[in-house]
Parts: C-alpha cells; structure tokens; sequence
C-alpha cells in the first residue's frame, strides 16, 4: 500500500544520513568539519506522483539543508522556527548556491552568475526576491514538454506550451503525421513516469482513480494529473493560501468523462478509463488579489523569458520539435563534437594546478601510497606482475556460481563486492552499486546481475543462430560440436563481441528482431521499446540454459527489480575490457558493458553500462580548488587531478607522484 511505499522512501532517506554521515565523519577526522560549508540539496524526485516532470510545487521545490562554517555570522534573514531550528525563509533558487559558496570562502561572486550569494562575506543585501521562475523544455530524448512556472509564496502559475489545443492548430495547417502523433505523445502527463518505474504511488492514485470512478464523493483533488491520455491545460493557477497542494486551478474548468467497457476489470468494475477535458481560460472568477497576482506572474513570467538566451515563449516546430534544442547545441558545439577539458597538472614546488581549458574547475585529491592502495581492486604487484591482464590471469579463484536467470550451476571468476570487486551499474537515472559479474571458466557464459536488476545473461550458443540452426552446436543436447564460442578473445585481449546475442523477448520479438512482419512487410513500432533491429530473420526458437518459452514477457527474477527487461544488446562503442593501462590511468585489468536496454515497465529503449574499474577512483576523498596543500607534507604522496568545464566532457583523471 501507500504506506509500505512511502516506507520505502524513509528508508532511502535514512541511506542518504548515513552516506552524509560518514563523509562528516572523515572531515572531524581531518579537523575540517567546523570550518566547513556543506550544502547538501536534491533533485526533483520521482517518488511523489506530482514527479519531476510536471512544473508543480510539490517538483520544484527542492530541498536545501546548508552548514555554515560555525564562525561565519548567520545571515540577517535566518530565524528559529517553530520547530527549533535554523531556516532562512527568502525564495532562493539552486543557482544561489555556488555564488554563496564563494562568498562564504571570501570570494566575490562574478556578475555572471545566474544566482545571489544569500550568505557570507558578499551576501547579496537587495530586495528579497517576490517571484522566481522555472521552465522544462525536454525531460529526455522522448518527452518535450516546454512548460513555464511563476510562482510567489502565495501564488503559482503555469504556462503550458505543447498542450492539445496547441498541437490541433499546428495539425490544421499541414504539419507532418508523425510529428503530430510523437507531440501528442511527448505532451502526455503520465508519459513522465515511463522514465520512472519506481515511482509507485503514481500507479496507486491512478488505480485508486479507476476504482472510485463513478463514485460522485471521491475527490477531484485525486483525479487531478492520474486521467488516462490526460495532456496539460494552456495554464494554470493556483492560490497557494487556500489551496497547498495545488489541485484547484482557478482559471480553466476540468470535466471528467467515464468510459466503461463490456468486461469487468481488474479493479473490480466496468470502468475502462477515466479521461479529463478543459474549458477556456477564464479568469471572472477570480478575487482582485487574484486577478493581480495572475496578472503579474504573466508578466514577470514573460519579461523573465526574453532575458534567456536560448530560449523562447513559442513552440519551435521546425526539425520535428527539436528546432530549439539543436540551434542551441550548434551554438554550443559549431562542428558538432563535444569539446574535452583539458588534463589538469599540478605544480611540484607550490601545488598550484592548472589547465589548458579556460574556466576549468578542478577537483583535486593528494593521499599516502597507503591510502592509495586502499582503493586498488585487482592489486598493483598482480598488474606488474602481468604485462597483458586478463579475467584468467589476474589472481581469481574458481567458484561455483548459480545463474539468477536460468538457475543452472557454473564454474567460474566472480566479480562482486565481498571479493573486494564491486560491479557498477549506470544509465540516465544514477547508478546501482554492489553488482556482480560471473564468467564461467570455458568463457561461455556470463552474467550480470544486481539488486534491483533482473539479471542480464549471456550464453555463447545463443550467437551461433543464423536463422535456421545453431552452427557448431548440438540442437538435442546443446554440446559444442567443435571449438566453443568464447565471449573473450584471447588473441586480441578483448571481449568477442560476436559472441554476444541480441536478447529479445514477448510477443513481438520475431518482428522486432527481424525487422519484418509475419507476411513480410517492414515492422513499424509503436513505441521506443520495439524499435526494430532489423537482422532480416527470426531469432531461435529458443534460449540456452533456460525453458522459458521467450514468447512471454518475462517475470520479476526478484521482489526489489526496478524494470521488467524485454531485450538486451551490447553496444561495441561503450563495451571494452583494458588488458593493459591507458595512458596515463590505473586502469589495467578494468572492463564495461554497455547495453541497449528494451524494457516492458518502464517501456524504453535505452542505455545502461555495466562496469568494473580496477582502481576505484571514488574511493578517494576528492576537494575542489585550485591549490593543493603541499607545505605541511613530507615523504612520497599521489596527486590525482581532474577537470570539468559546463559543456565539455571531463577531462581524464591525473596522477602525479610528489615526493616531499
């Protein structure tokens, strides 16, 4: 229930305390922590069901917990409230952060910066601000919302640009088909928690929805965001005094229309969905306060909009919505290639550091060799001791492994966090720790698994299909009949990528495989998820290792998986395995994965990266700055060193050896 979920997100929270906790922890130890600032703020979150995508107050208004340093006098605007601590009531935006950070360290902002210092040496003294802004033009490469908020502590107002009014108007005079179906698509509410999957409570007001359809007391303040194909009015606007959780828009009436069905459903009636329509702004209802703040939220709105340099108050229809975002990125990049920051080197004799790239950030880290070791996860005497690293040379023992997918038992190398080699998992949402990765001893199978992942499996014998049979493989016994298909190279020291199977699933994996209908004609998806491979023939009847007929969508393999996975395939750009060290970097012995993921909850087609590095810079205490401490050092220290600048990519991690 509700409940169990809201637990859930508590739990995580606790995560997050004891995280905070241990990086407290080492600056005490330091003797840093009291004349430290620590900020420490969030994203928008997807565990509400108002989420990030949908400009409400319950998304915007993220949290921010700040520790000054304990002899900076507290700004003038910080009282106790009724709770017994700290808070600083003025509107603050995110962009307020890092002009307060140098002006905490005694640094004066630049007139540049978006935001104010609200604290410190140069703390900001004007007019406290009585409006502040906020847009979303695309919450991912599928999904282009171009909506506006202006908001006061009393007040909030919406503009909603791509809504159905909107994309009727732009269909009257000819646009494109398909550029009309993906905008009705991108415009729709719930399309947000596609990026989601667990953002539950969203599934639970909906469900709660459908349940209470015809039930003329249940409330529309539920109602509101969960109808089905429900897309944003033109605008909204709430008063935040009477109505908190914004679910009363003043300005346009919302009529909700049920559609039943000639079944009963799995919420135990007829009802088949619930949808909702709007009628025109109309603004008589409105108090004078009202009607003022309104109109003054339109038109800061409006003035706040003409002093972006990228963005504009009009959908840009031309290049299939995307106009705005690729005039941008030809701004940004003319030749279309994102630049690199440029390698950060430290001076020897006085610590300063330095790049190439003008307006670099550095973060910077000086350790002992022993704390350095501490952070090696293969062991720097096993990669001096093996000119060319491999999975089979690199001080593995043989255990015996039980696959989470297919339940057959295996000899092999093992990769995970209690033999001190952690796998990572990351896509666009963040990354999962504590995964692990098995390779059988004859190097034909594997598999990648983690907590809140169904497991990603690879078996040699799946590749060898070339539409009719398996070459080289036995099809009553599954024995090879020669030499095995490994999934590495040992001529070459790399991952064999042509033993690596396009893994499909569901009613639709023939068509989606292939590229082709049964009677022959091209497969055209309907969603991302089904996009075909075109392979130009029909995947095996069958996987090996496994009695799941592949014809079905698969079920959870565990209660805490986060995705149902339709398909998988390696991407070769971003799979690798490094035999030996790059220049310049302890990387020798380290590897990655990364898969285009198909997945029926949340339906996606998207990237995710399965790695393992065999020195985890993480494990290190990173400062940003532009000095490193040298004058109270003696004896051998390690100085890593990178960049990063807004735009380009980061520059890749330095290691200098000072000896002191």
């Amino acid at each position: 229930g509700v409940k169990s979920l809201l637990a859930r997100e508590y739990d995580l929270i606790r995560n997050i305390d004891y995280r905070v906790s241990t990086v407290i922890r080492r600056l005490k130890e330091r003797g840093v922590y009291n004349n430290t600032m620590i900020a420490l703020f969030g994203d928008h979150g997807s565990g509400n069901y108002r989420s990030k995508g949908l400009m409400q107050p319950q998304s915007i208004r993220t949290p921010l917990w700040i520790k000054y340093p304990d002899e900076m006098p507290l700004p003038s605007a910080v009282e106790i409230n009724d709770e017994g601590t700290y808070e600083d009531d003025r509107m603050t935006g995110i962009t307020d952060l890092y002009p307060t950070t140098l002006s905490v360290i005694g640094v004066p902002p630049e007139s540049y910066h978006a935001g104010r210092a609200v604290a410190g040496e140069y703390e900001d003294t004007s007019a406290e601000r009585d409006i502040m802004y906020a847009l979303i033009t695309r919450v991912s490469s599928f999904q282009g919302y171009k909506s506006f908020a202006a908001f006061t502590k009393e007040y909030f107002y919406q503009r909603h640009l791509l809504n159905e009014d909107a994309i009727d108007a732009r269909e009257a005079i000819g646009e494109d088909p398909s550029v009309i179906a993906d905008a009705r698509k991108d415009a729709l509410l719930d399309k947000v928690y596609d990026l989601f999957p667990a953002a539950p409570l969203f599934d639970r007001i909906r469900k709660l929805l459908l349940v209470n359809a015809e039930d003329p007391a249940y409330p529309d303040k539920f109602k509101f965001l969960a109808a089905n194909d429900a897309r944003p009015p033109p605008e909204a606007f709430f008063d935040l005094t009477m109505d908190p959780d914004t679910v009363d828009n003043l300005i346009v009436d919302y009529t909700y229309t049920v559609g039943l069905s000639n079944e009963e459903q799995k919420w135990g009636n007829k009802v088949a969905n619930v949808t909702v329509s709007y009628g025109p702004v109309n603004e008589y209802g409105l108090s004078a306060a009202q009607g003022g703040a309104l109109e003054k939220l339109r038109n800061g709105l409006d003035s706040w909009i003409g002093t972006q340099k990228y963005v504009t108050g009009e959908l840009d229809w031309s290049e299939s919505l995307w106009g705005e975002e690729n005039k941008m990125a030809r701004e940004f990049w003319p030749d279309g290639v994102q630049p690199d920051t440029s390698t950060v080197s430290v001076n020897p004799s006085n610590g300063k550091l330095s790049s190439e790239t003008p307006g670099a950030v550095f973060r910077y880290t000086i350790v002992t060799p022993e704390e350095r070791g501490s952070c090696e996860r293969i062991g720097s005497s096993i990669k001096a001791d093996n000119p060319i690293l491999t999975p089979f040379n690199s001080d593995f023992d043989v255990v015996d492994y039980t696959s989470v997918r297919y339940g057959g038992t295996y000899s092999g190398f093992l990769w995970r966090p209690d033999f001190g080699r952690e796998v990572v998992f990351q896509n666009f949402v963040g990354e999962e720790r504590d995964c692990l990765m098995f390779l059988s001893e004859d190097v034909t199978f594997l598999e990648l698994s983690c907590r809140n992942l169904p497991p990603f499996t690879v078996d040699s014998r799946d590749a060898t299909w070339d539409g009719t049979a398996w070459e080289g493989v036995d099809e009553a016994t599954g024995e090879w009949l020669g030499e095995p298909l490994q999934l590495f190279d040992m001529e070459t020291n790399t991952w064999n990528l042509k033993a690596f199977n396009f893994y499909m699933y569901g009613p639709l994996r023939n068509q989606v495989y292939s590229g082709l209908n049964p009677d022959g004609t091209p497969f055209v998806a309907a969603v991302d998820r089904d996009r075909p491979a075109n392979i130009g023939y029909n995947p095996a009847p069958k996987y090996w290792g496994t009695d799941v007929d592949p014809f079905l969508v698969p079920s959870r393999f565990k209660p805490s998986e986060t995705i149902i996975l339709q398909g998988y395939s390696v991407i070769p750009s971003g799979t690798f395995y490094r035999a030996e060290a790059t220049p310049g970097l302890d990387d020798k012995g380290s590897w990655a994965f990364q898969f285009a993921l198909r997945t029926f909850a949340p339906p996606n087609l998207r990237p995710g990266t399965f790695s393992f590095d065999s020195f985890d810079y993480e494990c290190l205490l990173w400062e940003v700055g532009t000095q490193v401490e040298l004058s109270d050092k003696t004896g051998t220290y390690h100085v890593f060193t990178q960049g990063v600048r807004k735009g380009f990519s980061d520059s890749a991690i330095s290691e200098t050896i000072l000896e002191l």
